[in-house]
C-alpha cells in the first residue's frame, strides 16, 4: 500500500482508496493520517513562486496558490489531473496565449498587469486548461462628482479635446477619462493623449476591414491593463477589439470624404462634449411654404444630441417673408425664427442658431410663410 502524496492519489470511490479493512497497516497508519491532512491543507495553500515560461509547472504537492514571476509569454500549463484547479497571481505584465489547450474568456490573448489574479482548471488529460475567471487589478474609478462631465453618449471626461493634425489621423487628449470593459468594471485613466491613424490596423488603428469613403468613424479610447490606444470603428457602441485590450471608451466621431480613397477626414474640433466643423450646406435655396424636412446625413453623427447651424434668408419678392426652423415634423416644437425679408426692405437675414435639438436623428424641418425667399441651412458642428 503506497501512502498517498497528491490528489491524484486518492479515488472519488470511498472503496478504492487504501488502506482497505483487511490491510495490515501498522506503523504507516500515522502516514496515512499525516499524508491526508497534508493533501487537504494544500487545496488552501500557497506554494513557492513560479518563474513565467512557456508551460509553467505549478508543484502538485505545494499548494494551489502560485505567484507568477517574470514577463516570459505563458503558452500552457503542465498537466497535473483533470479537475485540478490553480489560482495565479501575476506579478508583472506578460501574455496569455490563447489555443485550444489553454482557454481564456472571449477566446483572446490576455495582457496580465501586476497583481492580477486566473484561476484556471484542467478539464481534460490531454491536457486542456480552461481560464475560469480573471480578475483585473484595476482600482475602482474613484472622483468627485465635479471632477467629470457625464455624457450619456461619451465616457466620462474632464477636459476632452479632439483635433485633426492629419488627414488620416486625429489626435485625443483628456485630463481624466473613464473606460469600462463588457463586465462593467470601470478604469479612471488620467493624462490621455493617443492618435489613431485610420490608414492603421487595430490599437491606434482601424478596428477591422479597410476604410471606407463617406462614413462615420466613433473614435474610442482603449486599455489593455497597461497601454492605453485609440481605435477607429464604424460601430458606436461594439468595436472589434484587438486582442489583450478590455476597457473602452466612446469619445467622439469623425466622417471621411466620399470617393474611392484616400478619403480625408473633415476638420474636426471637439472640446468636451461640443464639435465646430467648417460650414457645410444641408439645405440651398429652401422654398417650402409647408413644413418640409432637411436631412442632416452626413453631416452630423446619428448619435448627436444637437445641431449647430447658421441661417441665411434672402428675398426673391416683395411680399415679407419670414422662416422657421423645428425640431419635428408638426411644427410644434420651432427652435428658430430667422428674420424677416422683402425686396422693398433687407436683401438678407442671417442667424447662428445653437443647440438645435434633434429629436429625430440626423433630421430637422423647415417652412417659409411665402415663397419669396429662399432659405440656406449650413451646419457648423454639433453637440453629444
Amino acid at each position: 500500500m503506497a501512502v498517498p502524496s497528491t490528489m491524484a492519489d486518492l479515488n472519488v470511490a470511498t472503496a478504492s482508496n487504501a488502506p482497505a479493512g483487511t490491510d495490515i497497516v501498522g506503523a504507516t497508519m500515522d502516514d496515512f493520517s499525516r499524508a491526508l491532512s497534508s493533501i487537504i491543507r494544500r487545496e488552501s495553500a500557497k506554494g513557492a513562486d513560479i518563474a513565467s515560461a512557456s508551460t509553467i509547472s505549478p508543484s502538485t504537492t505545494g499548494g494551489n496558490y502560485f505567484v507568477i514571476t517574470g514577463t516570459t509569454t505563458i503558452n500552457n500549463i503542465a498537466a497535473s489531473w483533470v479537475g485540478r484547479i490553480v489560482i495565479l497571481r501575476f506579478a508583472a505584465a506578460l501574455q496569455l496565449t490563447h489555443s485550444t489547450s489553454f482557454s481564456l474568456p472571449g477566446a483572446a490573448n490576455i495582457t496580465t498587469a501586476a497583481g492580477d489574479i486566473g484561476v484556471f482548471i484542467q478539464d481534460d488529460s490531454t491536457p486542456n486548461w480552461r481560464c475560469l475567471s480573471f480578475d483585473k487589478n484595476v482600482a475602482p474609478a474613484s472622483f468627485a462628482s465635479d471632477d467629470l462631465i457625464i455624457s450619456s453618449r461619451l465616457a466620462p471626461h474632464d477636459n476632452l479635446v479632439i483635433t485633426r493634425p492629419t488627414v488620416n489621423t486625429v489626435t485625443v487628449t483628456a485630463d481624466k477619462l473613464i473606460l469600462t470593459d463588457s463586465a462593467g468594471r470601470k478604469v479612471l485613466r488620467s493624462s490621455v493623449s493617443v492618435t489613431p491613424n485610420i490608414t492603421a490596423s487595430g490599437a491606434n488603428g482601424l478596428d477591422t476591414g479597410s476604410e471606407a469613403g463617406g462614413t462615420w468613424y466613433y473614435i474610442w479610447v482603449i486599455w489593455n491593463g497597461t497601454t492605453t490606444a485609440g481605435l477607429f470603428s464604424v460601430s458606436s457602441s461594439s468595436p472589434t477589439m484587438p486582442s489583450g485590450y478590455t476597457h473602452k471608451g466612446l469619445v467622439g466621431a469623425v466622417r471621411n470624404s466620399s470617393g474611392p480613397p484616400p478619403n480625408d477626414f473633415v476638420d474636426i474640433n471637439q472640446h468636451d462634449r461640443h464639435v465646430s466643423i467648417p460650414a457645410q450646406s444641408a439645405l440651398i435655396n429652401g422654398t417650402s411654404t409647408s413644413i418640409a424636412s432637411v436631412d442632416l446625413t452626413g453631416f452630423i453623427p446619428p448619435n448627436a444630441w444637437r445641431a449647430l447651424l447658421d441661417t441665411r434668408l434672402d428675398a426673391t419678392g416683395a411680399t415679407a417673408t419670414a422662416a422657421s426652423v423645428f425640431s419635428d415634423s408638426g411644427g410644434a416644437n420651432r427652435v428658430a425664427r430667422v428674420g424677416t425679408v422683402s425686396t422693398t426692405d433687407t436683401a438678407q437675414a442671417s442667424m447662428s442658431t445653437p443647440l438645435v435639438l434633434l429629436r429625430t436623428s440626423e433630421t430637422l424641418w423647415y417652412q417659409l410663410t411665402s415663397a419669396n425667399a429662399e432659405l440656406d441651412i449650413l451646419v457648423i458642428g454639433w453637440v453629444w
